[in-house]
């Protein structure tokens, strides 16, 4: 007769379980992803760096890049070259130590279960999954971010200062890394002074703890400014909308399931009860105000202000506020079995569905390097990035600047110099379009090939087409027209030229 497992065989396996389809998601969500083409912003990180450590400092002014997290991509790219494995390598495993980070973080305030949950949850969250792979400061700002929570919770709950202190010095190296980090800084200060009301916290640590944050702090004010100024520049989403909000706060890959669960638990007889977190770890509380607020600030500044900053990659210093609410409030429902189905399917359905389906996900499909690598090795280069600082007409002239917004092209084919190489407005209007004109009739007027090279967003496709007609009535041909995922390529040739090669290499629009 065969033999009936025990209790800690089950439970052995669905431990076994579960650690199998975490590694499937680690690999699949964070990094299967690596080999990708870089996208425009990491090819900011590119430029930024590829003049050696003396330039990180003077280029991260223009690119407004964070230096420190170019310092540390500049050591890689030494030891490992300037390539997209190697540049995103510090953001993942990052994202790694993250899950180990809000394992701890459950674990110690709350039990093991809520830890398994912090970190699948973590896992699970789209805007992590489209960060992580990405050559980006994101991934190591949260990282710090999640450290500086766990030990401003091991402070509130020991009154240990070297614990306070360290949890000061996480959050000025996650403000350094990405300045938006500033804003659970500020909300876990206001949670401390709050606590401090009801708990006496002694104010020599207090006053300690402030000073480091202003030594910390003070090296980063100057590039601060500067894109403060630039606030408005760089602003070019649309208005949220609710729906937009309600899915920041509670998205629909989380919220379905356990609707759905919960639906099956109550049709069986049985109840949805709330157990209750345990007295006093504040985790449900911390987790509230750091999600709600920055939401909640950042959608009303995006409403009722031209600075628009309601966007995925803008709103992830509340991800850890994400976590530690949602992981509590599932971790207090009974019965156990709802809410752990409930966790599992959030992270399925993430790691079936995210990446368009594709056993390689491509979060934000922009196929530089094979656009770059097709264009021809001389004539000149127009090119249309989406990067926002293009509005301003007297910077597209600006040599200081010119490699910057001509990163896309320059982090594939470094060759390409001032004379060959012309960054398109980004802003499609009478001005930009006359600005163009001159370029056309002045720089360009002698060429003889001429590479078009625009993203499928904004207004590149509309610059292509301008440019095409442009072009065809002063008396070019175009011989090829690809489509890389969202970077398309038109290579256009004086209609001498392109007739003396019999048409041989005139390609139709297509797809690669």
């Amino acid at each position: 007769m065969p033999e009936h497992p025990t209790a800690f065989q089950t439970h052995g396996r669905i431990r076994l379980a579960l650690a199998a389809i975490l590694a499937a998601a680690i690999i699949r969500l964070w990094i299967l992803p690596v080999v990708h083409s870089f996208r425009v912003d990491e090819t900011l990180i590119v430029w930024t760096i590829r003049n050696g450590f003396a330039q990180i400092v003077s280029n991260a002014q223009i690119s407004l890049q964070s230096i420190a997290f170019c310092w540390l991509e500049w050591l890689v790219s030494r030891l490992f070259g300037v390539n997209e494995v190697s540049l995103r390598l510090l953001p993942v495993l990052a994202s790694i130590a993250s899950l180990y980070v809000y394992y701890r973080i459950g674990a110690e305030f709350i039990d093991r279960e809520a830890g398994v949950f912090f970190a699948v949850l973590y896992l699970s969250l789209q805007t992590v999954a489209f960060q992580t792979p990405n050559a980006r400061p994101y991934s190591l700002a949260l990282w710090a971010e999640a450290a500086a929570l766990l030990w401003l919770l091991r402070w509130l709950r020991s009154g240990r200062i070297l614990a306070g202190l360290l949890w000061i010095a996480c959050s000025a190296v996650a403000c350094h890394l990405h300045y938006l980090f500033v804003i659970p800084m500020a909300l876990e200060s206001a949670y401390v002074l709050w606590r401090a009301l009801g708990r006496p916290i002694p104010l020599r640590q207090i006053l300690a703890g402030a000073f480091l944050a202003v030594v910390l702090l003070l090296p980063a004010v100057p590039q601060a400014l500067t894109m403060s100024r630039q606030a408005t520049l760089l602003s070019f989403a649309a208005t949220p909308t609710l729906v937009a909000l309600v899915d920041a706060i509670a998205p629909l890959y989380l919220v379905g399931p356990a609707a759905l669960f919960a639906l099956v638990v109550l049709t069986q007889g049985q109840s949805v009860r709330w157990r209750g977190v345990q007295a006093n770890s504040g985790v449900v509380t911390l987790g509230a105000l750091l999600l709600l607020l920055p939401a909640f600030g950042l959608f009303a500044l995006s409403r009722f202000t031209t600075v628009r900053l309601f966007q995925e990659r803008y709103l992830l210093p509340a991800a850890p506020g994400f976590v530690l609410l949602w992981g509590g409030v599932l971790r207090a429902l009974e019965p156990p079995f709802f809410r752990r189905l409930s966790v599992a399917s959030a992270l399925v359905v993430s790691l079936v569905f995210l990446g368009r389906g594709s056993v390689f996900p491509n979060y934000r499909p922009e196929d530089w390097r094979s656009a770059v690598r097709s264009m021809p090795d001389s004539g000149a280069v127009l090119l249309y990035s989406g990067l926002v600082e293009a509005r301003r007409l007297d910077w597209l002239e600006d040599p200081a600047r010119w490699g910057y917004l001509m990163a896309p092209v320059l982090a594939y084919r470094s060759s390409t110099t001032r004379e060959n190489g012309f960054p398109l407005p980004f802003e499609f209007g009478a001005a930009e379009q006359a600005y163009q004109a001159r370029m056309l009739e002045g720089p360009l007027r002698d060429r003889d090939t001429i590479t078009v090279i625009v993203l499928r967003s904004f207004w590149g496709p509309a610059w292509l087409d301008w440019i095409s007609e442009r072009l065809s009535g002063a008396g070019f041909r175009p011989v090829s027209h690809v489509q890389f995922t969202n970077v398309e390529i038109a290579v256009f040739h004086r209609a001498a030229i392109a007739a003396s090669a019999g048409g041989r290499n005139v390609a139709s629009p297509g797809r690669n």
